[in-house]
């Protein structure tokens, strides 16, 4: 124990007993077991926490200087690599806890910024800055959004997070189509993509909409024609509720990989039999 920069002031209990000890270094009175000093532990606990103390104090420039590249201001001592870190976002000028650990790992610094957490006023500002007039609260990034297109006047439901990455008005989108004319509704799969997806598409330009996806690698599964546009429409919608909602089933495509548009109508194929989901079409239009 002396050995160890410790003086015994009780006579030896075993090596797996505390041991009171005073420090030789500090003077402060201490229990160290003698089996941990002879593994190698240190012996007094105060001059070990001195020591990472002065460690935080030496890594204050290293961090300080990360988190303000990252747009952050300290708000207080260094914590920890792991441990949040209250900082102040200076675009936003909100208070944020990071870790220095996700910091330097390349994580972004500001979780409102980086839109991660967004406030219900801000989500329904950049909806409308998007064309759309919510008409529900806000229901989270990937919940569909009951909202009014402000071009178009129709009630749609399109989700945040596929707004934040430029996804418009999808009865905008479908304004050259006819809802009283007769339709077809296909369904097509992307193999190296894994994804599976529906669509509806008018008579007279069939083969126009199935070519564009098809010379971007979709293969067709199946097509039903269908009376009425309008009714085409709803049995989409009646597939992706049932992909979304009862399966589970996310969007499969990012809409920057799908420039000829219809990324919100597809699903990882993984999660979708097709053979079920053909014959629920075939018998949505087989009801008409």
């Amino acid at each position: 124990m002396r050995k160890a920069g410790l003086e015994p002031l009780d006579p030896y209990p075993g090596r797996h007993e505390p041991w009171r000890c005073r420090c030789a270094t500090c003077g402060n009175e201490v229990s160290p077991r003698l089996g941990g000093i002879r593994a190698g532990q240190g012996g007094c606990r105060f001059c070990k926490g001195d020591k990472i103390r002065a460690a935080l104090r030496l890594d204050a420039t290293e961090t300080h200087s990360a988190m303000e590249a990252a747009g952050l201001r300290p708000l207080e001592p260094y914590p920890g690599s792991m441990a949040p870190w209250r900082c102040e976002c200076q675009t936003c000028k909100r208070e944020v806890f990071p870790a220095y650990g996700s910091i330097r790992d390349g994580q972004g610094g500001c979780k409102y910024c980086s839109r991660n957490v967004v406030e219900p006023d801000e989500a329904a500002n950049d909806m409308q800055n998007a064309g759309f007039k919510p008409l529900k609260p806000y229901p989270g990034s990937m919940e569909p959004w009951p909202c009014r297109c402000l071009d178009c006047g129709n009630e749609v439901t399109p989700r945040y997070s596929e707004v934040l990455r430029g996804t418009g008005c999808r009865a905008c989108a479908k304004s050259h189509f006819n809802p009283i004319a007769p339709a077809l509704i296909y369904l097509l799969i992307h193999e190296q993509l894994g994804a599976v997806k529906v669509g509806v598409t008018s008579t007279d330009s069939r083969s126009d909409r199935i070519q564009q996806h098809s010379r971007k690698g979709w293969e067709l599964v199946g097509s039903w024609d269908v009376a009425y546009g309008r009714r085409a429409e709803e049995i989409e919608e009646e597939i992706l509720s049932w992909w979304r909602e009862e399966i589970g089933a996310p969007q499969a495509v990012e809409t920057e990989s799908m420039r000829q548009g219809g990324a919100t109508e597809t699903a990882p194929l993984a999660l979708i039999s097709l053979t079920e989901t053909a014959t629920k079409i075939g018998r949505l239009v087989a009801d008409t």
